[in-house]
């Protein structure tokens, strides 16, 4: 009898799958008015609901089917694994109370942490930059405000 463990890699993508789930039910709650445009309102967000299943069974596959290498016992490393979601997590507690570029550099300095770095001042500083620029991008390239504390700073 074979005893099935899961492998990090199809833990991540289990976790990308339901997140996918939870978008596309999330989208088909969306009050849409009758639009004369093909395209509507709902459009990326299907389409991002979409990428995320497929590509979250994609890897959850991946990972069970993987045969396990010969010789010697895997050992997978949660800590990684658990930076990654802690930051998926507080982006998305995050976003409506703190605002985007709060809830993306936790975010960005969180999956910093989970790839291995060591530097704590730099993941923060260079996530704020980022966010700040994708903040900044929408609102003067896009005319999208996005929410949060700062949103009121630049006009």
């Amino acid at each position: 009898m074979r005893t099935l463990r899961l492998s990090a890699d199809a833990i991540v993508g289990i976790g990308i799958a339901l997140l996918g789930l939870a978008f596309a039910v999330a989208t088909a709650r969306v009050d849409v008015q009758p639009l004369y445009a093909k395209v509507g309102p709902t459009f990326v967000p299907w389409l991002v609901s979409a990428g995320l299943i497929v590509t979250g069974s994609l890897m959850a596959w991946a990972g069970l089917a993987a045969p396990p290498p010969s010789g010697h016992e895997v050992k997978t490393e949660w800590r990684p694994v658990a930076w990654i979601f802690a930051g998926l997590i507080a982006d998305w507690l995050l976003f409506k109370p703190a605002g985007f570029i709060i809830a993306s550099t936790v975010l960005f300095f969180c999956v910093a942490r989970g790839f291995g770095s060591r530097s704590a001042l730099w993941d923060a500083l260079v996530g704020a930059a980022l966010s700040i620029g994708a903040d900044l991008l929408s609102r003067y390239g896009l005319n999208l405000n996005l929410p949060g504390l700062l949103a009121g700073l630049w006009r």
